[in-house]
């Protein structure tokens, strides 16, 4: 069985990066995670209340379809690590920011970016499939961040199986051609300051991710 290592490593100031990022957002802290193989660290600023991270593999029904996560949560929250093809996704309350990506590196190129740019037409027709009426899309924007660029997709819906509110946002993007997605999510029986700053506090963690070269 393959075996995989994500180091999660977190920070206070100062930390890889000597240089913080213009604005931080308040009341977070830095952390950084060790990527697989040669595809360097990610480092960014999440909530203080952030206060655990942990790593695993999702397997699937087959092993290409596997995908690294390694996620930052708060202590207080149960720890949900999804397994498996199919997976009952939680009905208690979820605050969460997760790094996801496909821990099988066959190809490394980091010419080709134009497929990024394409994800929010799918994101369009996945959204209009799932209800031609309702308007649940949050925000979908393409955009640059530091040297890299970002295509930023969100969405609402109500859980009608756990009585609450879903609000999530995916931020893909490529390092050596192998896609990486930062998923915030929030579920909340009902509308709170966190649900209503949900997109805001999301794209200002976003601004303060930086990659950089293996150590």
């Amino acid at each position: 069985m393959r075996t995989a290592v994500v180091i999660i490593l977190l920070f206070c100031l100062g930390c890889l990066n000597k240089k913080a990022p213009e604005s931080v957002p308040a009341h977070s802290r830095k952390v950084a995670v060790k990527l697989m193989d040669s595809l360097g660290i990610v480092t960014m600023y999440v909530p203080e209340r952030y206060d655990t991270g942990f790593a695993w593999v999702h397997g699937s029904d087959c092993s290409s379809c596997d995908k690294m996560k390694c996620r930052f949560q708060s202590s207080s929250w149960h720890i949900y690590e999804e397994s498996g093809w199919f997976y009952y996704p939680p009905t208690d309350s979820v605050d969460r920011v997760t790094i996801i990506y496909s821990p099988h590196l066959s190809y490394l190129d980091e010419s080709d970016t134009t497929w990024i740019y394409k994800r929010n037409g799918y994101f369009r027709e996945e959204e209009k499939m799932k209800d031609p009426v309702a308007n649940n899309i949050l925000i979908d924007t393409l955009c640059r961040i530091h040297d890299r660029p970002f295509s930023i997709t969100g969405s609402h819906l109500y859980i009608e199986m756990a009585c609450r509110e879903l609000y999530e946002l995916n931020a893909l993007t490529s390092v050596r051609g192998v896609d990486i997605t930062f998923q915030f999510e929030l579920i909340t029986p009902k509308g709170d300051s966190l649900s209503q700053h949900f997109v805001k506090n999301a794209m200002d963690v976003l601004q303060t991710i930086r990659f950089t070269k293996p150590l």
